[in-house]
């Protein structure tokens, strides 16, 4: 048996996702598996010689599993790290291709592949932070202040997407845009932005694919900037996706190591923590192949 440590945010998931099925499931396929739950003092404290980690959440369980793990020195060993989806959007899981649905992804751990993320950082705050996901300014942060109050926590997955797309709308309707300089690898732009976004995986938010192409273990950040006079055709875009229709919207993508933002005081987010930025000049960089994460091979 595969020594496991199963980190599991008991908050995540519908009623049916209960952690001791994901367990035995886990058991069946030769992990054995010790329960953490993130939400628990000292949760961070883990047998040195497990083999393996497992964050069962959303996407900011998986974040605080990682924070955790790159506060490890470089004395200490290394652990590849996989993800049951248990939130609302899981981009990073989605990212991976990880199946959505919590069982077929604990069946699938064993047949999983090593495949490498990447760890973005931003200097120019009062900290240094890292991200997974990405760093934005304009409509998204807007779109989690909002949906915290707007939205019903409570609500089924799916239901709860449809909400926050239907807040995104009426965001996205009113926005004032931005004026922001982005230089990225020497090239520069600028313009008034309705979304300046700094990504590392292919969706954010309510499951919008914004990188299509983007690769969390390529080396490279995915920049995709929207332009105010794309108002209409984002709005056309997320009111298809609330109607559950199709609409392909891909805006040309820029890749990336260095970028530097320079931003007029606004909120910004760090994957999923916003933030009010006085504002100024930002540095963002991209460190590769950081973690190792198992996930099925890319196709």
């Amino acid at each position: 048996m595969k020594r496991t440590v199963f980190f599991h945010n008991p908050k995540a998931g519908d009623s049916d996702h209960k952690p001791e099925k994901l367990l035995d499931e886990l058991g069946q396929q030769g992990f054995s598996c010790r329960y953490r739950s993130v939400r628990s003092h000292g949760w961070q404290d883990f047998d040195e010689d497990s083999e393996l980690l497992i964050a069962a959440g959303g996407d900011g369980c998986v974040r605080t599993v990682i924070e955790m793990l790159l506060g490890r020195t470089l004395m200490q060993r290394s652990y590849p790290l996989t993800i049951i989806p248990l939130g609302t959007a899981n981009n990073i899981a989605r990212t991976f291709g990880i199946d959505p649905d919590p069982y077929e992804a604990a069946a699938a751990v064993k047949s999983s592949v090593s495949r490498k993320l990447d760890i973005g950082f931003v200097e120019g705050l009062p900290k240094r932070e890292f991200f997974i996901e990405g760093i934005g300014a304009g409509i998204f942060p807007a779109l989690m202040k909002k949906a915290k109050n707007g939205v019903d926590g409570d609500l089924p997955v799916e239901e709860k997407l449809m909400e926050t797309l239907k807040v995104l709308e009426e965001i996205v309707r009113d926005f004032k845009p931005l004026q922001v300089t982005v230089t990225a690898d020497g090239a520069c732009y600028e313009e008034e932005y309705l979304m300046v976004e700094i990504m590392n995986t292919r969706s954010i938010g309510p499951n919008l694919v914004l990188a299509e192409n983007a690769d969390p273990g390529d080396g490279l950040l995915d920049i995709v900037l929207i332009p105010a006079g794309q108002r209409d055709r984002l709005l056309k875009h997320i009111r298809a996706r609330i109607s559950g229709e199709e609409d392909d919207f891909s805006y040309p993508g820029i890749k990336a190591q260095e970028i530097t933002l320079s931003l007029p005081a606004t909120r910004i987010h760090v994957d999923d923590q916003a933030v009010q930025y006085a504002g100024g000049q930002l540095g963002v960089y991209i460190r590769k192949g950081v973690l190792d994460i198992l996930a099925p091979r890319p196709g």
